[in-house]
């Protein structure tokens, strides 16, 4: 491990500047300081409930206009699958940040792109019935929905996490500066 300017980088030797090169962000972001431990429960927690709210304020009324729901009734189920994904969300990274640990991968466009679809796919199979059995619909019209939701998420999730790491980083750099 080799220290730069105030962080840790994991992996190969090199400068922050070389890990950047390689097309990652995280490098240099698991060790900060212990003022602000980077990959814990606390950001993992952080980062979720950001997230969901974030996303509640834009599709609530959205998709209750969009398609002609009470804003109460299609706000709690979103709600209910907010909370559902949050605890998904945290096991699904848990998951894929050991094996993006263990293989070396970086944070690229093409891995953040597979990191936003694997995601997608592991909480749609949750979220399909339940949505189904809230609306009072068939499973067809559930998946319609469920895909609208999905296309919505994938974009959001994909620039939302992409602006999350940067901040991550230039927080590093910030708190490093600081010392």
């Amino acid at each position: 491990m080799e220290k730069v300017a105030g962080t840790c980088v994991f992996g190969k030797p090199g400068s922050v500047a070389a890990a950047k090169k390689r097309g990652g962000y995280n490098d240099g972001l698991r060790c900060l300081s212990s003022s602000f431990a980077i990959n814990t429960l606390l950001r993992r927690i952080l980062h979720a409930v950001l997230f969901e709210v974030c996303a509640l304020v834009i599709l609530v009324p959205l998709m209750s206009y969009g398609f002609g729901m009470d804003m109460l009734h299609f706000g709690a189920l979103a709600l209910i699958l907010a909370v559902c994904a949050m605890a998904s969300n945290m096991i699904y990274n848990h998951f894929y940040e050991m094996v993006e640990h263990r293989y070396g991968w970086r944070r690229t466009v093409p891995m953040r792109i597979l990191h936003t679809l694997g995601f997608e796919a592991f909480f749609m199979a949750l979220a399909l019935p339940l949505t189904a059995w809230w609306l009072d619909i068939g499973i067809l019209d559930a998946l319609l929905l469920d895909v609208t939701f999905s296309i919505f998420f994938m974009i959001y999730a994909f620039c939302f996490n992409w602006v999350f790491d940067i901040a991550r980083h230039r927080l590093a750099g910030w708190q490093a500066a600081r010392r």
